[in-house]
Formats: structure tokens, sequence, C-alpha cells
């Protein structure tokens, strides 16, 4: 049975559907609205497209000088970076030597402390033979001899 179906519908006459079933004029017609429709959304793609580009350029003219501004003013901090650098290396190696010359001072103030020790030491063993009580009798002994000399000679 279902083979006879099969045989009925293939023999039958098929019925028209979508573009079969159109005259040439509702064909036409139907053509210039999607041409149109196709026309309309192509403005208004080409319309984003040209203001796309728009957008870009600008922002181009914009942002490009901004950019080699800031890629110049990065170019001179790493500069001056790199001299501060040197500079530091320099000052590191002069504070260096400096400190192997304040070793080298040390080293010679002990010296001196040392070697002035003995002389320092023997005068005041000389400042304490001194006997005061008797330098300061000659002392007013010596005024006494030179206050008559001065009266007679003023």
């Amino acid at each position: 049975m279902a083979e006879e179906i099969k045989e009925v519908e293939e023999k039958a006459p098929k019925a028209k559907s979508g573009v079969d079933a159109m005259s040439d004029h509702e064909l036409l017609v139907d053509l210039v609205k999607e041409q149109r429709l196709t026309s309309k959304y192509t403005r208004i793609i080409g319309a984003s497209c040209v203001g796309i580009c728009l957008a870009v350029g600008i922002s181009l003219v914009i942002l490009v000088p901004k950019l080699v501004n800031t890629l110049n003013n990065i170019n001179k901090t790493v500069t001056s970076a790199y001299t501060v650098a040197e500079n530091a290396s320099a000052m590191i190696a002069s504070a260096q030597d400096s400190l192997e010359g304040i070793d080298t001072m040390i080293e010679n103030v002990d010296n001196v402390v040392v070697d002035n020790t003995q002389a320092v030491t023997d005068a005041l063993t000389n400042l304490n033979e001194i006997d005061f009580d008797t330098l300061n009798q000659s002392i007013n002994d010596l005024h006494s001899v030179v206050e008559p000399l001065a009266k007679m000679f003023r």
C-alpha cells in the first residue's frame, strides 16, 4: 500500500509554491522591494563605515602626537636615570676612597698620640718639679727692685 501512495504522488501534478507560483509582475515588484531594502541597508552600512573611519582618523590625529610626546618623555627619563646611576656610581667610588683616607688618617692620629705621649709626660714632670712658692717670692723681690727704678724714669 505504501508503494501505491508513492506512485500516485509522483504521477500527480505538483502545486507550485514560492517563486514558481508568482507571476512575472509579482516577481518584479518583489525584486524591487528587496533591492530598495538592500540599498537602504547598504547606505546605512556605508555611513557607519565612514563614521567609524572618521572616528579612527580623529583618534589617531589626537593620540599619535600624545603618544610621541610620551615616548620622548620616557626616553628623557631613562636617559636621566642612566646619568643619575652613573653619578651615584662615581659618588660611591669617591666615598670608598674617602673612607680609605679616613682609615689612614686615624692610624696617623694614633701614631701622633703615641709619639707625643712621652713629651707630654716629660713636660708635666717638669711642671710638677717647679716650686711655685719660691717662684712667687722671686717675682715679689723683682717687683720691689724694679719699682724704684720705674719711679725714677717716669
